[in-house]
């Protein structure tokens, strides 16, 4: 009997695909039990864009860097239209700063409560 893993990239696109069901609203959510988080303090970064193809290898590459620089070594996933996956991280400039290099539209500023445009498209 073969057993197959599932990639982190795999796991990912599933969690995302069941977020996009209409009963869940937009927000932020755990990864395991996809109930609503907020925080009072942090800034939500994302890598991810439409019309990335990632292989696994990258994919995995790019969970373990935004989990490593996060505040709290957790992976969340977010829905704004459509569901992304996501971290928090402390500092600002940081967040602002991995915003740009993966061509983000915003991070979303916890304790404000508010987006925060950093200039991206959100598109490869």
């Amino acid at each position: 009997m073969t057993t197959t893993t599932m990639t982190t990239l795999e796991a990912h696109k599933r969690i995302v695909e069941a977020l996009n069901n209409p009963s869940y609203a937009d927000g932020t959510y755990d990864m395991k039990t996809l109930e609503t988080k907020e925080f009072k303090k942090g800034f939500q970064v994302t890598f991810w864009n439409v019309g990335d193809d990632y292989t696994a290898e990258r994919y995995d590459y790019l969970v373990s860097l935004f989990t490593e620089l996060s505040m709290d070594g957790r992976t969340y996933i977010g829905k704004y239209g459509t569901g992304e996956i996501s971290w928090r991280f402390e500092n600002k400039k940081l967040a602002k700063r991995y915003a740009r290099l993966f061509n983000q539209i915003s991070i979303w500023d916890w304790k404000h409560c508010k987006e925060i445009k950093t200039g991206g498209t959100g598109r490869r």
